[in-house]
Protein backbone atom coordinates (compact mmCIF):
# COMPACT_ATOMS: atom_id res chain seq x y z
CA UNK A 1 0.00 0.00 0.00
CA UNK A 2 1.48 3.40 -0.92
CA UNK A 3 1.35 5.76 1.87
CA UNK A 4 -0.94 8.44 2.55
CA UNK A 5 1.32 11.63 1.94
CA UNK A 6 2.99 9.93 -1.09
CA UNK A 7 -0.29 9.40 -2.80
CA UNK A 8 -1.25 12.99 -2.40
CA UNK A 9 1.67 14.17 -3.98
CA UNK A 10 1.39 11.72 -6.90
CA UNK A 11 -2.48 13.21 -7.22
CA UNK A 12 -1.21 16.56 -7.44
CA UNK A 13 1.63 16.11 -10.19
CA UNK A 14 -1.28 14.08 -11.72
CA UNK A 15 -3.41 17.14 -12.08
CA UNK A 16 -0.37 19.94 -12.75
CA UNK A 17 0.06 21.23 -16.24
CA UNK A 18 4.01 21.17 -17.57
CA UNK A 19 4.81 24.41 -18.76
CA UNK A 20 5.17 22.52 -22.37
CA UNK A 21 1.53 21.57 -22.21
CA UNK A 22 0.57 25.89 -21.35
CA UNK A 23 2.43 26.39 -23.99
CA UNK A 24 0.52 24.63 -26.48
CA UNK A 25 -2.76 25.81 -25.44
CA UNK A 26 -1.68 29.80 -25.68
CA UNK A 27 -0.50 28.42 -29.10
CA UNK A 28 -3.46 27.57 -30.10
CA UNK A 29 -5.81 29.69 -28.24
CA UNK A 30 -3.71 32.47 -30.76
CA UNK A 31 -4.21 30.24 -33.77
CA UNK A 32 -8.03 30.52 -32.77
CA UNK A 33 -7.94 34.35 -32.03
CA UNK A 34 -6.05 35.00 -35.83
CA UNK A 35 -8.69 32.75 -37.86
CA UNK A 36 -11.70 34.44 -36.35
CA UNK A 37 -10.84 37.93 -35.91
CA UNK A 38 -10.87 38.84 -39.75
CA UNK A 39 -13.97 37.13 -39.50
CA UNK A 40 -15.48 38.46 -36.97
CA UNK A 41 -14.23 42.29 -38.34
CA UNK A 42 -16.28 41.14 -41.80
CA UNK A 43 -19.35 40.23 -40.01
CA UNK A 44 -19.74 43.73 -37.54
CA UNK A 45 -18.30 45.66 -40.93
CA UNK A 46 -21.88 43.99 -42.71
CA UNK A 47 -23.81 44.94 -39.36
CA UNK A 48 -22.51 48.59 -40.22
CA UNK A 49 -23.28 48.42 -43.74
CA UNK A 50 -27.09 46.70 -43.06
CA UNK A 51 -27.88 49.86 -40.39
CA UNK A 52 -26.46 52.45 -42.69
CA UNK A 53 -28.68 50.92 -45.19
CA UNK A 54 -31.72 51.75 -42.58
CA UNK A 55 -30.53 54.77 -41.93
CA UNK A 56 -31.19 55.70 -45.67
CA UNK A 57 -34.00 54.20 -46.14
CA UNK A 58 -35.51 56.16 -42.84
CA UNK A 59 -34.37 59.06 -44.12
CA UNK A 60 -36.06 58.07 -47.86
CA UNK A 61 -39.27 57.49 -45.99
CA UNK A 62 -38.84 61.06 -44.14
CA UNK A 63 -39.03 62.67 -47.77
CA UNK A 64 -42.40 60.86 -48.63
CA UNK A 65 -43.72 62.10 -45.66
CA UNK A 66 -42.30 65.41 -46.53
CA UNK A 67 -43.44 65.38 -50.10
CA UNK A 68 -46.78 64.44 -49.08
CA UNK A 69 -47.24 67.45 -46.98
CA UNK A 70 -45.99 69.71 -49.13
CA UNK A 71 -48.16 68.15 -52.06
CA UNK A 72 -45.08 66.71 -54.23
CA UNK A 73 -42.57 69.43 -54.30
CA UNK A 74 -39.17 69.32 -53.36
CA UNK A 75 -36.30 66.54 -54.20
CA UNK A 76 -33.65 65.74 -52.03
CA UNK A 77 -31.27 68.81 -51.93
CA UNK A 78 -31.52 72.55 -50.81
CA UNK A 79 -33.84 75.22 -51.92
CA UNK A 80 -32.89 79.00 -51.92
CA UNK A 81 -35.57 81.24 -49.86
CA UNK A 82 -35.70 84.52 -51.83
CA UNK A 83 -36.37 87.01 -50.69
CA UNK A 84 -34.60 86.20 -47.93
CA UNK A 85 -36.47 86.65 -44.30
CA UNK A 86 -35.73 90.20 -42.53
CA UNK A 87 -32.40 90.20 -41.11
CA UNK A 88 -30.94 87.64 -43.45
CA UNK A 89 -28.30 88.19 -46.42
CA UNK A 90 -29.56 84.46 -47.68
CA UNK A 91 -31.51 81.82 -46.02
CA UNK A 92 -30.79 78.16 -47.68
CA UNK A 93 -32.74 75.21 -46.50
CA UNK A 94 -30.54 72.02 -46.98
CA UNK A 95 -32.31 68.45 -46.57
CA UNK A 96 -30.52 68.28 -43.40
CA UNK A 97 -30.32 71.79 -41.82
CA UNK A 98 -30.47 75.36 -42.64
CA UNK A 99 -27.86 77.39 -44.01
CA UNK A 100 -28.16 81.56 -42.78
CA UNK A 101 -26.20 84.58 -43.17
CA UNK A 102 -27.30 87.18 -41.36
CA UNK A 103 -27.29 90.97 -42.05
CA UNK A 104 -23.97 92.80 -40.42
CA UNK A 105 -24.32 93.12 -36.38
CA UNK A 106 -25.78 89.92 -36.52
CA UNK A 107 -24.54 86.02 -35.48
CA UNK A 108 -22.34 85.00 -38.63
CA UNK A 109 -23.78 82.27 -41.10
CA UNK A 110 -24.56 79.21 -39.21
CA UNK A 111 -25.93 75.17 -39.97
CA UNK A 112 -29.10 74.46 -37.78
CA UNK A 113 -30.17 70.80 -37.82
CA UNK A 114 -34.01 71.78 -36.79
CA UNK A 115 -34.33 73.54 -39.59
CA UNK A 116 -33.80 71.31 -42.57
CA UNK A 117 -36.79 70.95 -44.45
CA UNK A 118 -36.58 66.81 -43.54
CA UNK A 119 -35.44 67.35 -40.23
CA UNK A 120 -38.66 67.23 -38.39
CA UNK A 121 -39.23 63.65 -40.26
CA UNK A 122 -36.70 61.82 -39.13
CA UNK A 123 -35.67 64.01 -35.95
CA UNK A 124 -32.90 62.32 -34.56
CA UNK A 125 -29.29 63.35 -35.88
CA UNK A 126 -27.68 60.07 -35.50
CA UNK A 127 -29.36 59.08 -38.69
CA UNK A 128 -27.31 61.13 -41.07
CA UNK A 129 -23.77 59.70 -39.47
CA UNK A 130 -22.81 56.28 -41.37
CA UNK A 131 -21.36 53.67 -38.69
CA UNK A 132 -19.08 52.75 -41.53
CA UNK A 133 -16.87 55.87 -40.63
CA UNK A 134 -14.82 56.32 -37.74
CA UNK A 135 -15.38 58.80 -35.44
CA UNK A 136 -12.71 60.76 -35.86
CA UNK A 137 -13.65 61.29 -39.56
CA UNK A 138 -14.52 65.31 -39.55
CA UNK A 139 -17.96 66.66 -40.76
CA UNK A 140 -18.33 68.71 -44.05
CA UNK A 141 -15.83 71.19 -43.75
CA UNK A 142 -18.42 73.95 -44.99
CA UNK A 143 -19.99 72.80 -41.58
CA UNK A 144 -17.30 72.53 -39.60
CA UNK A 145 -15.89 76.49 -40.38
CA UNK A 146 -18.84 77.83 -38.95
CA UNK A 147 -20.93 75.17 -37.34
CA UNK A 148 -18.62 73.04 -35.31
CA UNK A 149 -21.41 71.38 -32.72
CA UNK A 150 -23.29 70.10 -35.94
CA UNK A 151 -24.09 66.89 -36.03
CA UNK A 152 -21.80 64.93 -38.72
CA UNK A 153 -23.35 64.59 -41.99
CA UNK A 154 -22.00 61.66 -44.42
CA UNK A 155 -24.41 61.27 -46.94
CA UNK A 156 -24.18 63.14 -50.21
CA UNK A 157 -27.25 64.55 -52.50
CA UNK A 158 -27.69 64.62 -56.26
CA UNK A 159 -27.45 68.15 -56.96
CA UNK A 160 -28.81 67.17 -61.11
CA UNK A 161 -31.51 66.26 -59.49
CA UNK A 162 -31.63 68.96 -57.12
CA UNK A 163 -31.31 71.47 -59.07
CA UNK A 164 -33.49 70.37 -62.06
CA UNK A 165 -36.54 69.50 -60.75
CA UNK A 166 -39.18 71.36 -58.81
CA UNK A 167 -41.12 67.82 -57.97
CA UNK A 168 -39.46 64.43 -57.47
CA UNK A 169 -42.86 63.38 -59.19
CA UNK A 170 -40.92 64.76 -62.55
CA UNK A 171 -37.86 62.03 -62.33
CA UNK A 172 -38.83 60.02 -64.96
CA UNK A 173 -36.64 56.96 -64.07
CA UNK A 174 -36.55 57.52 -59.94
CA UNK A 175 -35.62 53.64 -59.15
CA UNK A 176 -32.43 54.06 -61.36
CA UNK A 177 -32.14 58.20 -60.00
CA UNK A 178 -29.54 58.12 -56.96
CA UNK A 179 -31.18 60.63 -54.12
CA UNK A 180 -28.10 60.20 -51.26
CA UNK A 181 -25.30 57.99 -51.35
CA UNK A 182 -22.23 57.41 -48.89
CA UNK A 183 -20.25 60.13 -49.51
CA UNK A 184 -16.87 61.53 -49.88
CA UNK A 185 -13.92 62.79 -51.99
CA UNK A 186 -10.45 62.77 -51.85
CA UNK A 187 -8.98 66.40 -50.92
CA UNK A 188 -6.49 68.20 -53.57
CA UNK A 189 -3.02 68.49 -52.39
CA UNK A 190 -4.08 66.23 -48.99
CA UNK A 191 -5.24 63.50 -50.46
CA UNK A 192 -7.34 62.87 -47.74
CA UNK A 193 -10.71 61.48 -47.41
CA UNK A 194 -13.01 64.32 -46.90
CA UNK A 195 -17.34 63.72 -46.40
CA UNK A 196 -18.86 66.03 -49.12
CA UNK A 197 -22.68 67.61 -49.56
CA UNK A 198 -23.65 67.56 -52.96
CA UNK A 199 -22.29 65.66 -56.01
CA UNK A 200 -23.34 66.37 -59.57
CA UNK A 201 -23.43 62.66 -61.54
CA UNK A 202 -22.28 61.64 -64.19
CA UNK A 203 -21.24 64.97 -65.11
CA UNK A 204 -18.34 66.02 -61.76
CA UNK A 205 -15.13 66.62 -61.61
CA UNK A 206 -14.69 64.45 -58.24
CA UNK A 207 -15.37 60.97 -57.36
CA UNK A 208 -18.08 60.81 -54.93
CA UNK A 209 -19.19 56.93 -54.12
CA UNK A 210 -17.27 55.68 -50.62
CA UNK A 211 -16.86 51.99 -50.49
CA UNK A 212 -16.91 52.29 -46.74
CA UNK A 213 -18.75 49.38 -46.30
CA UNK A 214 -16.52 46.11 -47.37
CA UNK A 215 -15.62 47.74 -50.39
CA UNK A 216 -19.32 49.12 -51.41
CA UNK A 217 -21.14 52.26 -51.04
CA UNK A 218 -25.24 52.50 -49.66
CA UNK A 219 -27.11 54.26 -52.03
CA UNK A 220 -30.86 55.63 -51.68
CA UNK A 221 -32.77 55.86 -54.76
CA UNK A 222 -35.76 58.06 -55.62
CA UNK A 223 -38.25 55.42 -55.16
CA UNK A 224 -37.03 54.32 -51.85
CA UNK A 225 -34.85 51.17 -52.28
CA UNK A 226 -31.46 51.14 -50.89
CA UNK A 227 -28.99 49.02 -52.35
CA UNK A 228 -24.93 48.60 -51.86
CA UNK A 229 -22.45 49.66 -54.92
CA UNK A 230 -19.27 48.92 -55.53
CA UNK A 231 -17.68 52.20 -56.80
CA UNK A 232 -15.39 52.84 -60.27
CA UNK A 233 -12.34 53.98 -58.94
CA UNK A 234 -11.11 56.15 -61.59
CA UNK A 235 -8.32 55.13 -63.94
CA UNK A 236 -7.04 58.03 -65.39
CA UNK A 237 -6.66 61.20 -64.68
CA UNK A 238 -9.94 63.07 -65.94
CA UNK A 239 -8.63 66.70 -65.28
CA UNK A 240 -6.34 68.94 -62.81
CA UNK A 241 -8.90 69.07 -60.26
CA UNK A 242 -8.97 65.09 -59.88
CA UNK A 243 -6.41 63.63 -56.76
CA UNK A 244 -3.85 61.33 -57.40
CA UNK A 245 -5.88 58.14 -58.65
CA UNK A 246 -3.97 56.09 -55.90
CA UNK A 247 -5.46 58.01 -53.07
CA UNK A 248 -8.92 57.02 -54.83
CA UNK A 249 -7.96 53.45 -54.39
CA UNK A 250 -6.45 53.61 -51.01
CA UNK A 251 -9.63 55.27 -49.56
CA UNK A 252 -12.03 52.94 -52.11
CA UNK A 253 -13.50 56.22 -53.58
CA UNK A 254 -15.19 56.74 -56.91
CA UNK A 255 -17.94 57.04 -59.37
CA UNK A 256 -21.39 55.38 -58.91
CA UNK A 257 -21.72 55.60 -62.79
CA UNK A 258 -19.23 56.35 -65.19
CA UNK A 259 -17.81 59.22 -65.77
CA UNK A 260 -19.41 61.85 -68.58
CA UNK A 261 -17.41 65.41 -69.50
CA UNK A 262 -20.92 66.06 -71.00
CA UNK A 263 -24.00 66.84 -68.97
CA UNK A 264 -27.20 64.34 -68.86
CA UNK A 265 -29.31 65.86 -71.27
CA UNK A 266 -32.66 66.61 -69.19
CA UNK A 267 -34.91 65.21 -71.29
CA UNK A 268 -33.32 61.59 -70.16
CA UNK A 269 -33.57 62.58 -66.25
CA UNK A 270 -37.31 64.49 -66.31
CA UNK A 271 -40.79 64.32 -67.55
CA UNK A 272 -41.78 67.08 -70.57
CA UNK A 273 -44.13 68.49 -67.31
CA UNK A 274 -42.06 70.76 -65.11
Amino acid sequence: MIPMHLSRRFARRQRAFTLVELLVVIGIIAVLISILLPVLNKVRGRARGVVCQSQLRQIGIAFQMYAQDSRGMGTIGTFVQSPPPDGYTSYRKYWFASHTTMSSGLPATTFSFEEGYLSPYFKVPALMDCPGLPPEQPNISTIVTVSPEMPRVTYTYNNTVASGAKRASQIRKPAETMALLDGATIGRGTGALKLTMSSQPPQTRFASLHGRHSGRGAVLWYDGHVTLEAPLVPTLSISVYLSPIARHRLHNVGYLTPYSTAAMPEADIFNASR
